[in-house]
């Protein structure tokens, strides 16, 4: 079992307990400040890798300091980088991850080179290897949004399962992602950044809405209420496990992780949403947007058994 793991990797500084930025030329004491690898492309490669998914993440970093780290980061982990491009003259993204003492959290970053990815600058003949493409962050990846179609059509031809995430939009072309659900298996945005390319206040409207492009399968993410699952044959709402919320950090990558190795194991959709689910709640309670996530005998017993 194989994932390809595609969109931001991020070195994150992560900032416990503040609730805003010190005035200028004071300083301000916080819980902690904590230096983890990022980006939805890296944190679900991390949190699959985890749980027993070879995973492969695929983007670009700098060849630079924080480049660098990321690098000794993946190999604590394991993961295998052959995907990833170092690039001189290129800068790594660095994000600033703002935790208030709610457990949600605000984001300041540079957003890297991964955003100009470009659909040549791959062969996409490498999904016959793997059994699932994600897409993370894809309103990030303004380089390759307008081509996402071809990859997925890529996906289509060599039989693996395609998955697309969202992140809230800087891009102001990230509505070219309708072109995409036609050949798209599954879309998973979250609530807010669904509502901004819908225009659908509701998730059952949201979901329908996405049906309506074509799309196969739709999750609306939906935080601590839980997930909406639709396709032509099932809509359901999914409730979250209810867990003391440390960092939000995370979550929605750390679901796709679950919900990957659910479909992977052989779960039937609503269990594979549950095992989604089940591994955002081990995300949430500790810093980091994989630090959770253990094993996967640890996410079936003690969270998946929940349900």
């Amino acid at each position: 079992m194989k994932v390809l793991s595609l969109g931001s990797i991020c070195l994150d500084i992560l900032i416990k307990n503040i609730q805003q930025l010190p005035p200028p030329n004071t300083v301000t004491q916080v819980d902690a400040i904590t230096l983890m690898g990022g980006g939805g492309a890296l944190n679900s490669a991390i949190a699959l890798k985890r749980l027993g998914i070879d995973s492969y993440p695929m983007g670009e970093i700098g060849h630079d300091y924080a480049g660098d780290v990321l690098l000794n980061i993946m190999d604590a982990d394991s993961i295998d980088t052959s995907y990833v491009m170092q690039k001189r003259s290129k800068a790594t993204s660095v994000v600033n991850v703002i935790i208030r003492p709610d457990g949600e959290r605000s984001f300041a970053c540079n957003p890297g080179n991964y955003i100009k990815l470009k659909y040549d600058d791959y062969d996409w003949d490498i999904l016959k290897e793997f059994d699932v493409l994600l897409i993370g962050s894809c309103f990030l990846l303004e380089g390759l949004l307008p081509d996402l179609p071809k990859v997925l059509q890529k996906c289509r031809e060599h039989n693996t399962i395609s998955i697309i995430d969202t992140v809230w939009p800087n891009n102001p072309n990230f509505k070219q992602i309708v072109d995409s659900l036609p050949h798209l298996d599954y879309f998973t945005p979250s609530l807010k950044e669904a509502q901004l390319l819908t225009n659908k206040v509701e998730a059952k409207d949201i979901a329908q809405w996405c049906l309506d492009k074509g799309t196969k399968n739709v999750i609306v993410k939906m935080d601590k209420e839980g997930c909406y699952l639709a396709n032509e044959e099932l809509k359901i709402k999914i409730p979250a496990l209810k867990v003391p919320l440390v960092d939000s950090t995370g979550a929605g990558d750390c679901f796709l992780a679950g919900f990957i190795r659910g479909l992977l194991s052989n779960y039937n959709l609503i269990e594979a949403t549950k095992l989604g689910n089940a591994a955002g709640a081990m995300c949430v309670q500790f810093i980091g947007a994989y630090t959770g996530i253990s094993n996967y005998n640890d996410l079936v017993n003690n969270f998946y058994s929940k349900y």
